[in-house]
């Protein structure tokens, strides 16, 4: 019985530590988020001729959470944003300065809401909702983004 135990054991052990890798392995591929304030982020698009992606979440939004846990993390989520845009989250909670502001700007009341930003501040396109298959998610993002573009050209 006492080698059995430890026979599942060192199983259980096992796919504990297989987990806790894979999990920092999707970190590593997924998207990078960065501790920036708007103005900072709006500064290192600039520099790096990238967009800003805004993840505005709050604590209690449950498919903020899943968004986080679920999509981010992934390859193909951090492929795109990563190369296409310096990527911040605000928790729209919190009493900061750029919270105020996109709160002010955009008039947000739907969690999760994300921003796109020309790195001049301009806005692009707005996607509210939890898309929680990272293909989809992609994909949404890269369609509103056309059509927001298409929507400008046809008005200037």
């Amino acid at each position: 019985l006492a080698r059995v135990f430890n026979v599942e054991h060192r199983l259980v052990e096992t796919r504990i530590s297989d987990i806790i890798s894979q999990e920092k392995e999707q970190k590593k591929e997924g998207t990078v988020f960065y501790e920036l304030t708007l103005g900072e982020a709006m500064e290192k698009a600039k520099q790096e001729g990238k967009n800003v992606f805004i993840d505005c979440y709050t604590q209690s939004c449950a498919p903020c959470r899943q968004m986080a846990k679920l999509v981010f993390p992934k390859k193909e989520c951090g492929d795109y944003l990563n190369a296409n845009f310096i990527c911040i989250k605000k928790d729209m909670q919190q009493d900061a300065e750029d919270v105020k502001y996109l709160n002010e700007k955009y008039k947000l009341a739907i969690f999760p809401t994300y921003l796109i930003l020309h790195n001049d501040s301009t806005h692009v396109t707005s996607v509210s909702g939890a898309i929680l298959d990272p293909g989809r998610f992609v994909e949404t993002l890269r369609s509103s983004i056309i059509e927001a573009e298409a929507k400008a050209n046809q008005q200037q």
